[in-house]
């Protein structure tokens, strides 16, 4: 009796040890992302039993549909938050143990906002002022202008635009205490803007000083550019079309030296001139004014 029940114990200890799971599946994880992370956060099981695998896995208690592969590995890519667990674990012979254990943190992002002001520049203003008014808990700011010129980290910054680009993409990256970023554009418009300064007065008197009319200008279609000149009984005295011969500089001899279409000098007094031309936006303008010679 006493051998019987030896050996009905040894064959006891070795079917339970034979019968014992040798099979299991492995979750693992610990991944931090910002919710606007264009990369998401990845958990990784791993198998060691014969393929097919087949496992369900649980986001904070909610079990997912079971998934099947034929690899020992396996991933997956989330942007969900929470704690994930291997619930059942089965290979192609048996159901095996699971353990482990992932958790995916999502850390909540800036969010990258601003205004320019101007929004528009002209050739007669070439600088705008931009004002963060991002959200969160900012610690650093990189501002891209679109001309190729230096970052700048400024709250606030102000900058000047020295070519004429018809559109310029600013942008503005955030970064928050998380490490998480965010990005914001907006775009600055330039347009031509017309001007011509003329002056009220010039003296012919060859004193090196004033002695020839000029005028100066911008943003006009010099083709469209006409000057007529009359004197008080109305009578064309000048007359040009070509207003680069009106622009006087220290390079050149320009400008108007007071002498009628005869090649005369016009009295002192005063003359009314017209002036027309376009602006590079195609606006016309026709003005009228007074010009007084000194002799």
């Amino acid at each position: 009796m006493r051998h019987f029940f030896a050996f009905f114990l040894f064959v006891f200890i070795y079917l339970n040890a034979f019968s014992q799971t040798t099979i299991s599946a492995f979750i693992s994880g610990n991944d931090t992302i910002c919710e606007n992370s264009k990369s998401n956060a990845e958990i990784n099981f791993s198998f060691n039993g014969v393929a097919p695998h087949t496992f369900t896995y649980s986001i904070n208690g909610d079990i997912q549909p079971s998934i099947t592969t034929m690899n020992p590995f396996y991933f997956i890519s989330t942007k969900t938050e929470g704690v994930y667990d291997l619930v059942s674990y089965f290979d192609a012979n048996e159901q095996g143990n699971v353990s482990g254990q992932a958790i995916v943190t999502i850390k909540p992002a800036p969010i990258a906002s601003f205004t320019v002001s101007p929004d528009t520049i002209t050739n007669l203003n070439l600088t705008t002022q931009l004002y963060d008014q991002s959200s969160g808990y900012i610690i650093s700011r990189i501002w891209d202008f679109g001309d190729n010129s230096p970052n700048q980290y400024d709250l606030n910054p102000t900058h000047t635009y020295s070519d004429s680009n018809s559109v310029y993409q600013i942008s503005l990256i955030v970064e928050d205490e998380n490490g998480c970023r965010d990005t914001s554009s907006k775009y600055l418009w330039y347009q031509e803007e017309s001007w011509i300064y003329i002056p009220n007065a010039f003296t012919p008197d060859l004193d090196g000083i004033n002695d020839r009319f000029c005028i100066s200008y911008g943003g006009i279609r010099e083709n469209t550019f006409v000057f007529n000149l009359y004197n008080k009984n109305s009578e064309l005295v000048f007359s040009t079309d070509d207003i680069s011969s009106l622009e006087c500089s220290s390079t050149s001899i320009s400008g108007w030296n007071g002498k009628d279409l005869n090649g005369n000098k016009v009295p002192m007094g005063i003359y009314i001139y017209e002036l027309y031309y376009q602006d590079v936006n195609g606006w016309k303008y026709n003005k009228t004014n007074s010009l007084l010679i000194v002799r």
